[in-house]
């Protein structure tokens, strides 16, 4: 194991009974009832690669084709309603704390994050971090920034302690409509996308040093840039949610950063198994979150969240994916499996059956 450079992160291995291993079906566990993802693959992939594919099915099959066709397009276009609804609303309120953490002109770079991340991003302490995003970052330096807690798993100190307190309270200040507290809060929802753009330039920082190969290499051997983002904050409470069931993410890298102390709560470690497509891990690991510190892993490491016992686990989750790179060359399929360590060049979505 590498040790890179350290960071008071806590880490430890962990052996019970529910280990982290094994496949996630969703559907299993919630109840939901199987789609007919295979009829709908086959079926795109033949009006893709095939002249007149559909002369060959017989009425009938085409009309079932149409039907859960449009299906999925009310799918789509209900999510997209809904979630410009939220974002509608939430334009509308303008609570303090919130309005302090949407405007990125108010915010410096040493506000909101370390001296050594900056430097190693090429942005001048004093200059505002409106202005530092909008340039573009330097492109080494953070593999020494790194440190390695476990095999595969990297950490940096990444934001101010006061900078932390203000994402915290402009998440409690978008309270739902009853005045609870939003359980999951979405960046771009908040009108705080800067900050998801963030986490972005920092994790393609990473995801280069560590893992260059893990969003495609094209033929002429240039990395795919990490080039989408979606970012929340999460809240654990013995009253309320107080955990997370294994699971992958529906991303290439996953950043976790803890926005309180790891004193101010009990329970609630950052358990990680193996990564699909990989044998799994003897033992799992256990982290501790602290306070602005962020931990980067594979998003299709298995993880879960241990039992909050008591106080409140607050982080800050940022998924970066590569929609120009392994998501434009890798079915679904060979994607979540990491068939050929992720580089399925054979798979029907790549290279191989598209040049």
């Amino acid at each position: 194991m590498r040790r890179l450079l350290p960071v008071a992160l806590m880490s430890r291995h962990v052996s019970s009974s529910a280990r982290i291993t094994g496949r996630i079906n969703e559907k299993i566990r919630t109840g939901h009832p199987a789609a007919e993802l295979a009829f709908l693959q086959h079926a795109l992939w033949g009006l893709d690669h095939y002249p007149d594919y559909l002369r060959r099915w017989q009425d009938k099959d085409v009309e079932t084709l149409e039907s859960a066709l449009e299906a999925v397009l009310a799918k789509v276009r209900a999510q997209r309603l809904d979630a410009r609804r939220e974002c509608d609303a939430m334009a509308a309120k303008h609570p303090e704390a919130l309005d302090a953490l949407r405007d990125a002109a108010t915010w410096r770079v040493d506000d909101v994050v370390s001296p050594r991340v900056a430097k190693a991003l090429g942005w001048a302490p004093g200059a505002g971090i409106a202005d530092a995003l909008r340039q573009p970052p330097k492109t080494n330096g953070f593999w020494g920034l790194l440190s390695e807690p476990e095999d595969d798993v990297y950490s940096l100190d990444l934001f101010r302690p006061d900078f932390c307190a203000a994402i915290i309270a402009a998440s409690d200040a978008a309270a739902e409509d009853d005045g609870h507290p939003r359980p999951r809060a979405n960046l771009d929802v908040l009108g705080v996308g800067w900050l998801a753009d963030l986490l972005l330039i920092v994790a393609e920082q990473v995801a280069a040093a560590a893992w260059p190969r893990e969003t495609l290499v094209d033929a002429a051997g240039a990395r795919a840039p990490l080039d989408w983002r979606h970012a929340y904050v999460l809240r654990y409470a013995p009253s309320g949610r107080d955990s997370l069931v294994p699971h992958t993410d529906d991303s290439e890298v996953t950043v976790n950063v803890g926005l309180v102390a790891r004193e101010s709560f009990a329970g609630g470690d950052l358990l990680l198994g193996g990564v699909r497509g990989q044998p799994d891990l003897e033992e799992d690991v256990a982290i501790t979150p602290d306070l602005g510190v962020a931990t980067f892993h594979l998003g299709r490491r298995l993880h879960a969240v241990d039992k909050v016992l008591e106080g409140e686990r607050r982080v800050l989750i940022c998924w970066c994916r590569s929609m120009n790179g392994v998501r434009s060359r890798v079915c679904p399929c060979c994607w979540m499996n990491r068939r050929d360590n992720g580089d399925a060049r054979d798979c029907v979505c790549g290279d191989a059956w598209n040049s």
